[in-house]
């Protein structure tokens, strides 16, 4: 997580991520993001998707103008699990946290080449609607899983430094 919030990771093998903390939506909401990482977007009125194709790393943000109920973790992960199920798509999941401002569930689901890490998340009590779903390979879980699970984490930490 220091790494992160420095701005600057390097892995043993000396390959170097950087990042970047921008804000997001009309309450300026601060995410921590890759710089210089991906090499396709998109960004919408309420929302934004980021794709590295070379490290087949993902992260997509919404903030949807129109509410979302709010749920409880068991609720929003027995949503998420049967939702994929009736795409035909086994998600386990692999983790659930509830931490001060974020809740956010880590689970692996199959896709055409083998299969995603992903993390979902919530940002909770701000009165801005704002989640995000982060992914990675589930071979790079204890690379890039880890980067993403940190940069959810340091949201959090963000919003507790207010």
């Amino acid at each position: 997580m220091e790494g992160i919030r420095a701005g600057e990771l390097r892995l043993e093998s000396g390959e170097i991520f950087e990042f970047e903390t921008r804000t997001f939506t009309d309450s300026q909401i601060p995410v921590v993001t890759f710089r210089n990482l991906f090499e396709a977007s998109q960004e919408e009125p309420e929302g934004v998707i980021y794709v590295s194709h070379t490290h087949e790393i993902s992260q997509i943000l919404s903030w949807p103008k129109e509410p979302i109920k709010q749920v409880t973790m068991n609720q929003w992960t027995n949503l998420l699990v049967n939702g994929m199920a009736a795409n035909r798509l086994h998600a386990k999941i692999v983790k659930t946290e509830e931490l001060d401002f974020v809740d956010y569930i880590c689970f692996d689901v199959p896709s055409g080449k083998d299969k995603l890490y992903n993390i979902v998340f919530r940002l909770k009590g701000t009165g801005q609607q704002f989640t995000g779903n982060y992914n990675c390979r589930k071979q790079d879980e204890d690379t890039y899983g880890v980067f993403l699970e940190a940069m959810v984490i340091t949201l959090n930490n963000l919003f507790s430094a207010k």
